[in-house]
């Protein structure tokens, strides 16, 4: 596997980052299917191919350009996991090194973790959502707050008018001074998600079909009726990662919550976790 190697000079110290040559799938930015197409005519055959090629690109067009941002910002996330691990949360915590330059070289780490980090929770992707609830009693008014922070982010944003692939969530936390139970927030932030954005399992599945084509629409109406059974309309995959306080956070904390692609145009490893795992221990993910 080929490498790609990033060198940071800091103070005495050179760290050299490693980048695995991504697996993601290619989006070409700059492909846009032409929607621009000859008013109708007299061919009424014509006309209807005219009008399906229209339909198409303007479907691809947005699906284009849903995929390459979700797909740039599971880049994003994907980099601060593998290289910065010094700035997760963890249960046990990490010892300080005993000599003065090891102690340098931490420090030093630990920036460049809070770097990267930074990058994620600064992205445009990566949408601001309310304190975490200090008591039970605030559960209902956060839940409520997540809704409209969400719904204002969707509406600002018009290429989510209507989501046309899979969804992934990614909630970036970093607790309040005094500590929280996380347990629920999955709960209370997903239903608000799926309220917003109306994510579908297989958007796919209503891309435009040319006229007369009962083939087709047979084939896409059984495929609805069998996700009926599902809960159609979700996030595919989501993640919850706890970064450690700094002296400069808020006391109240933070929650970011970062949108990525879904299971069905996803990378070989649908969980980033299960990718940063995977870099680590040099395993192959091909299916």
């Amino acid at each position: 596997m080929r490498d790609l190697r990033s060198r940071h000079e800091v103070g005495d110290f050179v760290l050299d980052e490693v980048m695995d040559e991504d697996d993601y799938p290619e989006v070409d930015r700059f492909e846009e299917w032409d929607t621009h197409l000859p008013p109708p005519g007299a061919d009424s055959v014509q006309n209807r191919i005219n009008d399906f090629f229209a339909r198409w690109g303007a479907f691809r067009n947005v699906e284009n350009a849903q995929k390459s941002a979700l797909i740039s910002m599971d880049q994003l996330v994907d980099l601060a996991l593998s290289v910065g691990t010094r700035k997760i949360a963890t249960r046990s915590s990490t010892q300080r090194p005993a000599s003065a330059n090891a102690q340098k070289l931490e420090e030093v780490k630990v920036q460049h973790a809070a770097t990267h980090w930074g990058n994620v929770l600064r992205s445009p992707f990566s949408i601001s959502l309310p304190p975490l609830p200090q008591t039970g009693a605030e559960r209902a008014a956060f839940k409520s707050r997540v809704e409209v922070s969400l719904t204002e982010y969707h509406r600002r944003w018009l290429r989510w008018e209507s989501m046309l692939v899979p969804l992934k969530v990614t909630l970036v936390v970093i607790p309040p001074a005094q500590g929280k139970d996380l347990d629920n927030l999955v709960l209370d932030v997903l239903p608000a998600v799926h309220k917003a954005f109306r994510p579908h399992i297989e958007p796919w599945l209503f891309a435009p079909i040319p006229a007369n084509s009962a083939d087709l629409e047979a084939d896409r109406a059984r495929a609805v009726k069998r996700l009926k059974s599902l809960n159609s309309e979700s996030v595919t995959a989501f993640q919850v990662i706890e970064l450690r306080r700094s002296p400069g956070d808020p006391a109240a904390g933070m929650l970011r919550l970062v949108l990525g692609l879904g299971y069905g145009y996803d990378h070989a490893a649908q969980s980033l976790w299960h990718r940063t795992d995977a870099k680590l221990w040099d395993i192959d993910l091909t299916p």
